[in-house]
């Protein structure tokens, strides 16, 4: 069995685990990985070219020593590891989709977007009169119109934006910068909070969109929970979603609309085409319902064969 040390990890590791938020998660991915990592210097391999054979190998010797680690969770660090190593372009293949076929990896769920009709009122109720409900508006059409997920919101910055083209950069995951599109109704509202925000904030930097003036220069993703909460009960009689299922409406919208999974992919920030297909896929799912539905077919019954 490899022995472990308490040595720090190397690039890329490191970078990886650091980017994990909290110490607990920190503390369990630096075990696993320097396992993974002692185990690719004593077979010669690095994990910018190991295959999904021999990933699937060092899983097999996980089970030949009878390893008390949950297989599954190790597999679930590694998958983690290598999407943030194609998100940073230091690899374009990810060796873990071999976890799928071992069993070790399920398919995300089909997104559930919000209803069209419902979408249309809650944006129709959203407010623009003060910092606070401007703020609490953004975070809604953030979501909506950019896909954006609510801690991408929190850390925007005003040098991002560039009103002149009509485009803004966020960071994501795994520290990947991609550019938008503005819509305009995005646009009118920062544009507004901007110039409402000179005064308020005009003895200190105003770098964020969200600045603050408490222990964080941006809120917490418990504070944009609660500002989406707030813009949701302008709304009478509003299912309950999350604010989440905004950034899968952006993506359903996307399909529907024809867009390729790549460009999914690049606007929603996705690792890599996985998670972008399940909006084409839920999209094919929805024209084969309506093809039923206009037809008069039975939606579960399977299909005849014409007599020859």
């Amino acid at each position: 069995m490899v022995q472990l040390s308490d040595c720090a990890l190397a690039e890329p590791y490191s970078s990886f685990i650091e980017s994990r938020k909290t110490v607990s998660t920190r503390t369990d991915y630096r075990y696993r990985l320097n396992r993974f990592a002692h185990w690719l210097v004593l077979q010669g391999l690095s994990p910018f070219t190991i295959t999904p054979k021999q990933l699937s190998a060092y899983l097999a010797t996980l089970r030949d020593e009878n390893c008390p680690v949950s297989i599954a969770h190790h597999a679930h660090v590694l998958h983690s590891f290598f999407k943030y190593l194609i998100a940073t372009e230091q690899i374009y293949r990810d060796p873990s989709c071999i976890f799928s076929e071992l069993g070790l990896h399920r398919r995300p769920p089909a997104p559930r977007p919000v209803d069209g009709g419902i979408r249309e009122r809650m944006v129709l109720s959203l407010r623009y009169t003060t910092v606070h409900e401007i703020r609490c508006s953004l975070v809604v059409l953030m979501g909506l119109w950019e896909g954006l997920r609510i801690g991408e919101t929190a850390a925007l910055e005003w040098d991002k934006i560039h009103f002149n083209t009509d485009e803004f950069s966020v960071m994501g995951k795994g520290q990947k910068i991609r550019t938008m599109p503005m819509h305009p109704t995005v646009r009118a509202a920062l544009w507004k909070l901007r110039e409402m925000q000179a005064d308020l904030f005009s003895k200190t930097p105003n770098r964020y969109v969200f600045q603050t003036t408490g222990a964080f220069s941006h809120p917490s993703r418990g504070t944009m929970t609660r500002w989406f909460i707030e813009a949701c009960s302008w709304t009478p009689n509003l299912p309950h979603f999350t604010p989440h299922a905004l950034r899968h409406t952006f993506g359903t919208m996307l399909a529907d609309a024809g867009r390729s999974v790549y460009e999914i992919r690049d606007l929603m920030g996705h690792a890599s085409i996985y998670m972008s297909e399940i909006y084409v896929q839920n999209t094919a799912q929805k024209s084969t319902l309506a093809y039923k539905q206009a037809f008069g077919l039975s939606l579960n019954a399977p299909a005849k064969q014409a007599n020859s």
